[in-house]
């Protein structure tokens, strides 16, 4: 993941696999670069407000993202809100799914 930044070119990155907090957290600081990043999407990964808050704070490098689906993770109402707080850095966001969360 500490490479990820070095892929400045990168337009899609679809994981599936479960994630602890600090892997999210890894991830967000691999995510701090991205010049063409269209699509992220990080499903079914078990990430939680922790990990979804320092993926959020990424947003502010993320000009060119059009989609982003977080669905069937843990997220809950905090993870929730803060994607919210940093949604509006993502000029160019069509599609945000965050179905099957724990978001009430």
């Amino acid at each position: 993941v500490k490479h990820l930044s070095a892929l400045k070119k990168l337009e899609k990155l679809d994981l599936s696999v479960k994630m602890s907090d600090e892997e999210a957290k890894a991830l967000a600081v691999g995510l701090q670069h991205p010049e063409c990043l269209q699509k992220l999407l990080i499903w079914n990964c078990a990430i939680t407000d922790t990990g979804c808050t320092a993926i959020a704070e990424a947003f502010v490098n993320m000009k060119s993202l059009k989609q982003l689906d977080l669905r069937s993770n843990k997220i809950s109402f905090s993870g929730a809100n803060s994607l919210a707080a940093h949604v509006s850095y993502l000029d160019c966001l069509e599609i945000l799914n965050l179905s099957n969360n724990n978001i009430s």
